[in-house]
């Protein structure tokens, strides 16, 4: 029985203690409830923070890669020949995307006598090709059908004999000043040699010496 009532007034006091303090209670529980659910939002924030920088690293990496043939093609460089009305004739290795502008710039740029009208600047240019700059005046296919000769000729080894300078056949074995005089008289005289052998009509030249040329000597 005494018992009873000792739980009794226990039961009381807490009773009246929580009336008493209830108010410090709620407050304690609203406090210790947002700062719960003031943790979870944040780790929320974190991890779609985290989430966001993912999706904004693999953008930004598919943006930067640039496929490596794409790369090669950009940069590849191409051989091209210019000549002619040029300062500094020669080959030169361009980008494949360069104007022809560019080549000549390259080169140098033009000499006075270049006729600038002739060329198309603006196009681009074909790996390998030759780029002729005509002077003022000049007949270009004329030009460009003795260049091809003469390109023929030093490819073979040998001497054209129907487009040769005297220069160039003085060099010939055999034959002189002279005889390199002789024959651009007669090519003159009598228009181009139809065959080698024309050749020993030429003043001077017999079959001997005409049988020591015929290793050096074209007409094609």
């Amino acid at each position: 029985m005494q018992n009873m009532l000792k739980l009794c007034t226990r039961g009381d006091y807490v009773i009246k203690l929580l009336n008493k303090y209830k108010v410090l209670f709620i407050f304690i529980l609203l406090t210790v409830s947002s700062l719960i659910y003031s943790i979870a939002h944040q780790d929320q924030e974190v991890i779609e923070i985290i989430q966001t920088t993912e999706l904004e690293s693999l953008s930004i990496d598919e943006e930067v890669e640039i496929p490596h043939e794409q790369i090669v093609s950009t940069n590849k460089m191409v051989p091209v020949f210019i000549c002619g009305a040029i300062k500094r004739p020669g080959v030169y290795e361009i980008r494949e995307d360069s104007l022809i502008e560019e080549v000549v710039m390259k080169a140098g740029g033009f000499t006075e006598e270049a006729n600038r009208e002739a060329t198309n600047l603006a196009r681009v240019v074909t790996a390998h090709e030759q780029i002729y700059i005509p002077k003022v005046g000049e007949e270009i296919d004329k030009v460009m059908d003795s260049y091809d000769n003469r390109l023929r000729e030093s490819e073979s080894g040998r001497t054209n004999i129907n487009t040769a300078e005297i220069q160039e056949l003085e060099k010939l074995p055999g034959i002189g000043e002279v005889k390199a005089s002789q024959i651009i008289a007669y090519r003159n005289e009598h228009g181009l040699f139809k065959n080698l052998e024309e050749l020993k009509n030429v003043s001077g030249i017999g079959q001997k010496t005409y049988e020591a040329l015929l290793e050096y000597i074209t007409i094609e």
